[in-house]
């Protein structure tokens, strides 16, 4: 070291999986401490720790079974497990995973969007849109039109 320059701090850096399972720790147990209709588990997928949670969702009469499928790393993503959904509903990818919100005005951020305020409110409120649909016909939650959309996130996944 040059006599008189300063030692500057550097803060120690934090790989991606071992921050993501601290983030997936708290995920599990915020779920767990708010939601008794979740069952929620830490599983290796792909040798990459993953927050699986199985919940099910009755308010509009029929009882549905969905997963939540979330590695910390990737926006997490969600499927009706029962009862089979209509052969092309509103709001899904060709994976069948529920596009539960449009990325540019309401991306996920690690951290700061949680499984807990976001995923299972918006998977519940899907859910009853999609019934109303199954009803009338029309989405009646506000939507952006996925036709316009190019070189996107949705044309990425091809909803």
């Amino acid at each position: 070291m040059v006599k008189n320059e300063k030692k500057i701090y550097q803060p120690h850096r934090v790989n991606s999986l071992q921050s993501s399972y601290y983030l997936l720790i708290h995920e599990k147990k915020e779920l767990e401490a708010h939601y008794d209709f979740l069952d929620c588990q830490l599983k290796s997928v792909k040798g990459q720790l993953t927050l699986i949670v199985i919940g099910s969702y009755s308010q509009t009469g029929v009882n549905y079974n969905y997963k939540v499928v979330y590695n910390g790393v990737v926006p997490p993503k969600v499927w009706i497990l029962s009862p089979t959904l209509v052969c092309t509903p509103p709001h899904v990818y060709k994976d069948k995973s529920l596009c539960l919100y449009y990325p540019p005005e309401q991306h996920w951020r690690n951290g700061a969007s949680s499984l807990y305020s976001h995923i299972i409110p918006w998977v519940h409120e899907w859910i009853l849109f999609y019934e109303i649909w199954l009803i009338t016909g029309k989405w009646e939650h506000p939507e952006v039109d996925h036709s316009l959309i190019k070189n996107s996130f949705y044309d990425k996944n091809k909803l």
